[in-house]
């Protein structure tokens, strides 16, 4: 669910390895299927097997496999894909950067591709916003106006250079996106209410129907 745009920036944590092998099975279900050959099986079955309890060392193997396999099939988007969520699962955000930035490259249009990239950019230069992240985020948004990761990013990146309206307006955007009462929903609340105060706007007041 890509409302987590604005939910990984803000924690910067390690995702649960039981949610990111969750998240890896579907995508390694793309690369088996499109590709049928033996290490992307083998691949596709260390993936479903691997355990959390196995340890970093294992994920690191797997890691290197992935990584090798994809330089051998480099027009293979859904490894540059993995690899890249992969990345940023280990914080290695160079990494995650150049992965998606391939992955922009073997599909420009994909909105989801430029705002992974955007993101990675951004958390790789120290959650800075440089010209080429925000290049990515509004190619993203221009393909995609609901791009929930791009407006999570940019929503983001505003707020920490202290420009505090543009970061309502992207996470106001954000925010009509999800379903009222849902966490996301909550946390963008809380995340507007201190965006507005920082801007001297004054408080929205919800209003009876």
């Amino acid at each position: 669910h890509s409302g987590g745009g604005i939910m990984s920036l803000e924690s910067a944590a390690r995702f649960p390895v039981l949610i990111l092998f969750a998240l890896l099975l579907l995508l390694a279900g793309g690369v088996y299927w499109q590709t049928g050959a033996v290490e992307d099986v083998l691949i596709y079955r260390a993936l479903q097997s691997i355990d959390p309890d196995d340890g970093e060392a294992a994920r690191a193997d797997l890691m290197q496999r992935i990584a090798a396999r994809s330089a051998q099939r480099p027009d293979n988007l859904q490894y540059h894909g993995l690899l890249g969520r992969l990345y940023m699962a280990e914080q290695n955000f160079a990494e995650a950067q150049a992965s998606f930035e391939r992955l922009v490259a073997l599909a420009p249009e994909d909105p989801q591709a430029l705002a992974l990239a955007a993101q990675a950019r951004f958390l790789a230069q120290g959650r800075r916003l440089d010209d080429e992240s925000q290049l990515f985020a509004e190619r993203a948004l221009a393909v995609d106006p609901q791009q929930r990761t791009a407006l999570g990013m940019l929503g983001m990146a505003s707020f920490e250079a202290g420009e505090y309206n543009a970061a309502v307006a992207y996470w106001e955007r954000l925010q009509a996106l999800e379903a009222p009462g849902s966490p996301a929903y909550q946390m963008l609340d809380d995340v507007l209410t201190l965006a507005r105060q920082r801007s001297g706007a004054a408080p929205v007041v919800a209003t009876a129907e």
